[in-house]
């Protein structure tokens, strides 16, 4: 019986034995898995991600929450019914796929949170919200999920600019020049009200995640690869009155925003990673702008925060 468990976990934890060379945030990945979310590339990969056994815990480790656990060099992503990630270095992802996990269910965390812990060991700030490329620089929004940052990209998308980054806004800080945002992927993800804003059909658009409205709508052809400077950023968030607000953030205010829109801030201090953060924070305050918009939180007024945004910057 225990030979037979052993050959069952390792079919699934070697599903393909081709590997995929994408790009995305500045990195060159070789992949096990198909990710037709990224765009391809070639060339030596920076990072691997390879199916194999994953531990059901670290040593040492300290718990984040029952659903992972943390080392200064990894990080144990456990998704029930998915998939076990172990991230270590900056450098490789493995992953023990559950029993009859999907496709598409496997490359949502591994692109979002697995990815995220990655971003943080490689010593890059990965912020919460989109990009686009405006003013010869890049304009990011950040924000809670659900407030309708991919929107505002999409809107922005429609008047001719082109994306950076979703969800994932990745910021490279030196020091000694203006922190530059690297370009994530090739896509918005959308929900179904948005897609039709867009002008686009949802039925037209693959499905993000099998179990949710979200849609991928393919953005190659308006998609900046480019490094760019940033130079501002907007926090978005919602009120119960039909006005907008826009109003810059100064001192301590400005430096908590980008903190607290930090993308997975809670793996900070499991990482140890606190101190290299906060300067990485410190360093994007002094040289990117960064205002508070509030939008009434229904009608989603699309059109007009787009042009309140280009207004400003």
């Amino acid at each position: 019986m225990a030979e037979t468990l052993k050959k069952m976990r390792t079919k699934r934890t070697t599903k393909s034995d081709k590997s995929y060379l994408y790009t995305a945030y500045g990195l060159k990945i070789e992949s096990c898995i198909p990710c037709p979310e990224l765009s391809p590339d070639n060339g030596l990969p920076d990072v691997t991600i390879r199916y194999g056994a994953v531990p059901d815990s670290l040593a040492s480790a300290k718990e984040g929450g029952g659903w992972y656990q943390a080392t200064p060099e990894q990080l144990l992503l456990c998704i029930d019914g998915v998939a076990r990630y172990l991230v270590t270095g900056g450098k490789e992802i493995v992953i023990e796929r559950a029993p009859n996990a999907k496709d598409d269910e496997v490359r949502l965390f591994l692109l979002g949170s697995a990815l995220g812990a990655l971003l943080h060991q490689r010593g890059l700030l990965p912020l919460h919200g989109s990009a686009i490329e405006a003013n010869g620089g890049c304009v990011a929004i950040l924000g809670d999920s659900g407030l309708g940052k991919s929107a505002l990209a999409g809107g922005f998308l429609k008047r001719g600019y082109r994306i950076m980054a979703d969800d994932i806004c990745v910021v490279s800080v030196d020091g000694d020049s203006a922190p530059l945002v690297y370009s994530g992927y090739p896509q918005l993800k959308l929900w179904a009200d948005t897609v039709g804003k867009l002008g686009e059909k949802p039925e037209s658009l693959p499905r993000v995640y099998s179990k949710e409205e979200k849609y991928g709508l393919n953005i190659k052809e308006e998609f900046c690869q480019t490094p760019m400077s940033l130079h501002h950023i907007y926090v978005l968030e919602t009120n119960n009155t039909q006005e907008f607000d826009l109003t810059p953030m100064k001192g301590m205010e400005k430096l908590m925003a980008i903190i607290n829109n930090t993308y997975r801030l809670f793996f900070i201090d499991d990482l140890s990673i606190k101190a290299t953060h906060f300067k990485q924070c410190v360093e994007v305050a002094k040289h990117a702008a960064v205002s508070r918009v509030t939008r009434p939180r229904e009608p989603f007024l699309l059109d007009e925060l787009v042009s309140l945004l280009e207004a400003d910057f």
